[in-house]
């Protein structure tokens, strides 16, 4: 049986890996409009939600229940972790969650803000560009279609890659290695949320290895998704407030070479 456990984890890895090939290709190689964009939204959802026949496969052949990968009710605190481990998770938690608002509240109220925003998306975009690179200016969301479409792909993110990544990354190690502490878990799970989005350069991979370290402290935290799935979708869909439609100027297509 654990032969069977590694094999999963292997093609689950495999999996990602492919589909982390794929768009980084994609977000340095197109001419980018807004038919691309939303080519690429689509392809994203679809795909995410292909993979969570794995867990499926994985609860069906090992006959466990959802419970055992994370989608249950929340507890304020779990019995997996020290309690001020837990504390400290459900703070950062709310920090981040309290940033993300901020962040959306402000350029829905405050033209001031907005402005701010839009300038500094597109300084970060000229710079990516600069350097024969292509993918926040595929990525951020402009038009308001393009936003209602990447509203539903940060929706699937926000399960989906919870489900995978935390709740069945998190289950697959403990049926590997039953004396593995959560903590080791924890960085794990943090690792490979960093590297699945490696085609967002190193400091990409740094920065959201950290915020999977924050969303897998929540789900040790509370025993549950639910939590993080929310966070994780404020998370992505808080990028749809970056990129204001009205300002003349957008950057012009280019294709890297």
């Amino acid at each position: 049986m654990d032969l069977f456990f590694l094999m999963i984890l292997v093609l689950f890895c495999a999996i990602l890996a492919a589909f982390d090939i794929r768009t980084f290709r994609k977000a340095h190689k197109v001419v980018i409009t807004e038919d691309v964009r939303l080519h690429f939204y689509r392809t994203g959802i679809l795909f995410e939600w292909l993979l969570v026949i794995i867990p499926i496969v994985f609860l069906l052949l090992t006959h466990r229940d959802i419970s055992s990968i994370g989608l249950t009710p929340p507890a304020l605190f779990s019995d997996t972790v020290n309690l001020a481990f837990a504390v400290a998770a459900i703070i950062a938690a709310a920090a981040l969650l309290i940033l993300l608002l901020y962040q959306i509240i402000g350029w829905i109220c405050s033209t001031k803000y907005k402005a701010a925003a839009d300038t500094q998306i597109r300084k970060q975009i000229e710079a990516e560009r600069t350097a024969g690179k292509s993918f926040l200016y595929l990525m951020i969301p402009v038009t308001t279609r393009e936003k209602k479409t990447f509203t539903l792909l940060s929706l699937t993110a926000g399960i989906t890659e919870e489900l995978l990544l935390r709740g069945f990354l998190f289950c697959l190690l403990y049926a590997l290695f039953p004396s593995l502490s959560p903590y080791i878990v924890l960085a794990i799970g943090g690792v490979f949320f960093g590297i699945l989005h490696a085609y967002q350069g190193v400091s990409g991979i740094v920065k959201t290895g950290l915020i999977g370290i924050v969303f897998g402290a929540l789900y040790l935290a509370t025993g549950s998704l639910i939590p993080g799935m929310f966070l994780h979708f404020i998370a992505d869909f808080s990028s749809a407030f970056l990129h204001d439609q009205s300002t003349p100027n957008q950057p012009t297509n280019q294709v890297s070479k």
